[in-house]
């Protein structure tokens, strides 16, 4: 019977009807996010990935009558995204939201995260030292991405430079520019805060953040600990964040200084 069912799963047939009840979910999910679009002010999280934005995105999606997407690349591969884009560049109102995370913390979370993308196995197939997984995430890692992220999207496509003015000590700042509304958080403030910010942005004074705090329970948690407490790096590695326009701007001397110390010297 096993082997019955694995003839019929690598058949054409049942390929093809997989994918055409992939794409007849997409369209169903796109023509009810369509409809929630002139409900209310439509909700982009739009993120560089990693930084705590699935309690936010959740929060949202079961709290607001909106319409509410998330994503941190825009093609059509990534549809909820590039629907929300284009109706932004259409020149109809939208809110975007993009929490900021320490760039190295948020680089290593990325690597667990596409773990099979940045090492060629599977974290059930791999039997890789701590030594190991340290080379494969400096070597295949694109480690500048969150220097860049918002020059190479919230700037290029809604015309919002956050580095135009100095960041609040309070973790907390919103741009407008035209048609777009933007809000932006370090995920390190408090959840009672996040809330507020979030409420006050959206109108929604009933917003509960429902924190989903999920990473302690993926498979690779003990071994992405384990990297975190022996991580070591060159001088000039760490030097290419501590310098960086991102860091600067978005976390003073004390934040700073712990933040490297963390890195410098495992956690």
């Amino acid at each position: 019977m096993q082997g019955l069912n694995k003839s019929l799963k690598s058949s054409a047939t049942y390929k093809n009807l997989r994918q055409l009840d992939r794409n007849l979910r997409k369209t169903v999910k796109r023509y009810f996010l369509r409809r929630k679009l002139g409900k209310n002010t439509p909700i982009f999280i739009y993120q560089m990935g990693k930084v705590a934005s699935s309690s936010v995105y959740h929060s949202l999606y079961k709290q607001y009558n909106g319409a509410v997407g998330a994503g941190h690349i825009v093609s059509s591969h990534h549809w909820r995204a590039e629907l929300l884009l284009n109706w932004a560049k259409s020149g109809k109102p939208i809110k975007i939201i993009s929490p900021v995370r320490e760039p190295i913390g948020k680089n290593v979370s990325e690597f667990f995260e596409l773990f099979e993308l940045y090492t060629g196995k599977t974290f059930k197939e791999s039997n890789f030292s701590t030594e190991e997984l340290m080379q494969l995430y400096f070597k295949n890692y694109p480690h500048e991405h969150p220097l860049t992220w918002f020059d190479e999207h919230i700037k290029k496509h809604f015309n919002i430079d956050v580095f135009a003015s100095p960041f609040p000590e309070s973790g907390v700042a919103t741009y407008a520019a035209k048609n777009v509304s933007l809000l932006v958080f370090k995920i390190d403030i408090s959840d009672k805060m996040k809330e507020k910010a979030i409420r006050n942005f959206v109108d929604l004074p009933s917003f509960k953040l429902n924190n989903l705090n999920i990473g302690s329970k993926k498979p690779y948690h003990s071994t992405y600990q384990q990297f975190i407490d022996t991580f070591s790096a060159t001088e000039n590695y760490l030097a290419t964040f501590e310098k960086s326009k991102y860091f600067n701007h978005f976390y003073n001397k004390d934040e700073k200084a712990k933040i490297m110390s963390k890195w410098r010297n495992g956690k």
